[in-house]
């Protein structure tokens, strides 16, 4: 099993230490710790730190993606599933809301090229 300290595993995953530390901080993971008290990062934690960068790429937030990592290890159930899609409903109303506040802000902000299909910015 591959165990890396924080700097390798930042290095690994394309993410900066501090934010594995600030992860840590606010309790989305849990990294094991080595006799001198370094944090540990073993595969299965990278794969989870690699589902916490995909769910925040994706748009979520933290506070919801510590929702869902209440979900990670456990096996699908019912519960597990009611959870999910009440907060992809968020999710998706947030989305909803954004595309609302910035449509009136996207003709100042993009324009089409003439005989161009897609839009570049300003």
């Amino acid at each position: 099993m591959v165990v890396m300290k924080t700097k390798q595993a930042a290095k690994t995953l394309r993410l900066a230490d501090t934010t594995l530390r600030f992860y840590e901080k606010i309790g989305l993971i849990q990294p094991k710790r080595g006799a001198n008290h370094y944090r540990l990062f073993d595969e299965k934690l990278l794969l989870q730190i690699k589902y916490i960068a995909v769910m925040k790429s994706a748009g979520f937030s933290l506070a919801t993606i510590k929702e869902f990592m209440n979900f990670y290890p456990q096996p699908v159930s019912a519960a597990c599933n009611q959870s999910t899609q009440r907060l992809l409903k968020i999710q998706k109303e947030s989305i909803r809301m954004n595309f609302i506040f910035l449509s009136p802000c996207a003709p100042r902000v993009f324009k089409c090229k003439k005989g161009s299909t897609s839009p570049s910015l300003v």
